[in-house]
């Protein structure tokens, strides 16, 4: 599934309208990008992950990763 333009704006100007949290962040915040997630682009993902602050974590499955990869998420957030 591949984003259509309209999609793609509307992305765009949900990041330019989401605030920096950077210093309210806990330092366990983490932003996950999942490389073959087809929701998000990579670079969107990565623009909102350096918005947001915390630590950026990488994982290789698609968008719905809880669903996709449950075991490798729960061991990359310390459950497992």
């Amino acid at each position: 599934m591949l984003l259509r333009q309209a999609d793609t704006a509307a992305l765009r100007r949900l990041y330019a309208s989401s605030r920096d949290l950077g210093p309210d962040l806990d330092e366990r915040a983490r932003y996950i990008v999942c490389r073959q997630d087809r929701v998000f682009p990579d670079a969107l993902s990565r623009a909102f992950a350096a918005k947001l602050g915390g630590r950026l974590e990488e994982m290789d499955a698609g968008h719905d990763v809880m669903l996709s990869a449950p075991g490798p998420l729960a061991h990359l957030l310390g459950g497992a």
